[in-house]
């Protein structure tokens, strides 16, 4: 059996980790996606 489905959008082990974590903080209120933003900008550049 082939599959054809598109693998580009799929996350690297590490991506899906951190995207899992972020999620289940935010669900329990313990973050702020948008404050994450900020501060994940402000040390990339």
């Amino acid at each position: 059996m082939t599959h054809d489905n598109d693998h580009d959008n799929e996350l690297d082990p590490f991506a899906a980790r951190v995207r899992a974590l972020e999620t289940i903080l935010t669900q329990k209120g313990l973050i702020d996606p948008a404050a994450i933003d900020v501060i994940v900008d402000t040390y990339e550049t």
